[in-house]
């Protein structure tokens, strides 16, 4: 089955299925979804890892819609979700595996690593 809802046929045309593949064992967590965070999750929701971890306890505005992936309208933006749950919903429609933690890691809660 695998983590993807449909086939990942990008990987074969690309010539890259066996760098796609060294991540299927993978259990990947990503500490903040800001302007480099949201591009390292987007590029890493599109290997093999079985399971992304996301954590950030912030929420998502304005401000993160010009530096992320893809586009947020604004409906999405007034109802300001965390950036865990936004992501999380945006990339869920062609993969499985993702987790939102809506935290931010700090002494008291590092064991959700």
């Amino acid at each position: 089955v695998g983590p993807f809802r449909y086939l990942d046929t990008a990987s074969s045309r690309a010539g890259i299925s066996a760098v796609a593949q060294k991540l299927e064992h993978e259990i990947i967590g990503i500490i903040g979804l800001g302007g480099t965070g949201s591009y390292v999750f987007d590029s890493v929701a599109k290997t093999h890892a079985p399971e992304i971890h996301l954590f950030d306890g912030d929420v998502f505005g304005q401000h993160n819609a010009f530096r992320a992936p893809s586009s947020a309208s604004i409906e999405e933006l007034r109802r300001r979700p965390l950036k865990v749950d936004y992501f999380k919903s945006k990339y869920e429609t062609f993969r499985r595996g993702i987790h939102a933690h809506g935290v931010y890691l700090d002494d008291t809660n590092t064991n959700l690593l």
